[in-house]
């Protein structure tokens, strides 16, 4: 026995109209069809038509929500990729502070992924900050301050508890005692607390 295809309410419409249609032509004059019940049919099937359409929306709408999620995760992905090798300052779950570590690599999971930086595993919502060069270096390396120059850096401002990330533009470089300091903007900081160079 074949299964009939599903018709939809456009089609069962178009079926119906050619039906009442053929039933007019056909119908006994002395007993003429009941006008109330042809419109209480025909506003059923309109009805009908119209769920449909909403129905078909909605699947729509689920489709793009999907591609939406997709894009979003793979732009996030991507966004994560471009951070390994890159010093980043992030809000450690567990204690509040601002730490920063260079990211080592992207730890896939079932659930999404996650940032190994140094020790620490963490999520793109932790980072406050990112620098476009590492800034591991000799503490007191008076040429590497001198190229901070007018550069835009990272720098922990450990006079606030708990510690905070600030960025500014290094306009000069002093020694004082065989230590090195920048002034960035107004504020003079220990080359020790540059963090990160902005991108």
């Amino acid at each position: 026995m074949a299964v009939a295809a599903t018709s939809s309410a456009s089609s069962i419409k178009f079926d119906y109209m050619n039906l009442l249609v053929t039933q007019m032509k056909n119908q006994n004059p002395l007993e003429p069809m009941n006008n109330d019940q042809m419109t209480a049919q025909l506003a059923q099937l309109s009805s009908l038509e119209q769920l449909e359409g909403i129905n078909n929306k909605l699947g729509q709408l689920e489709t793009m929500n999907s591609n939406f999620s997709k894009v979003l995760n793979d732009s996030q992905l991507n966004y994560a990729r471009s951070l390994v090798g890159k010093q980043v300052s992030y809000v450690d779950k567990v204690t509040g502070n601002i730490k920063m570590e260079v990211v080592d690599q992207i730890e896939v999971t079932s659930t999404g992924f996650n940032l190994r930086a140094g020790k620490d595993l963490i999520t793109l919502d932790q980072i406050t900050a990112v620098g476009s060069e590492s800034a591991v270096r000799i503490p007191n390396d008076l040429k590497y301050a001198n190229s901070l120059v007018n550069r835009t850096v990272y720098w922990v401002d450990t006079s606030t508890d708990p510690a905070t990330v600030k960025t500014g533009k290094v306009n000069d470089v002093t020694q004082n005692n065989d230590k090195i300091y920048v002034r960035v903007d107004n504020t003079v900081v220990p080359l020790d607390s540059v963090a990160a160079i902005m991108e």
